[in-house]
């Protein structure tokens, strides 16, 4: 909606709200992990990516946008929970698993979420 805001309007406060949405995204969050393989310091190792897995390589394609944190981690083949420290205690954006088989948090689907960051990196590269 930010970057659809700003394309409108060209006011510069959506275009720094798109700026700390891609700050966020890339790594300036409470993880302080960028969602973004290849990206940053610290980035996914273990994305959900067939071709990923099965490659013999052992970093994922660079560039993949997972959908990160989510609200709850359960795994109901897991008895007891055993994802430590306990999920009730941790902020939101600090629940995620960097696993492959934790599909609510490292899946992605290219046509959702990389058109937005396309889009954001394009008015942040515009001057």
């Amino acid at each position: 909606m930010l970057v659809w805001a700003y394309l409108l309007t060209k006011e510069a406060k959506y275009r720094d709200a798109v700026a700390l949405s891609l700050d966020f995204v890339l790594g300036m969050n409470p993880s302080e992990m960028s969602w973004i393989t290849g990206a940053g310091s610290v980035s996914p190792m273990d994305p959900l990516s067939y071709n990923c897995l099965h490659d013999g390589i052992v970093e994922p394609y660079p560039g993949i946008l997972l959908f990160g944190p989510m609200e709850s981690i359960h795994w109901p083949w897991l008895t007891p929970l055993t994802f430590h420290p306990d999920v009730k205690t941790l902020g939101f954006h600090r629940r995620f698993q960097d696993c492959y088989d934790d599909v609510p948090m490292s899946e992605y689907v290219v046509d959702r979420q990389h058109v937005a960051l396309i889009m954001a990196g394009a008015i942040l590269m515009d001057k």
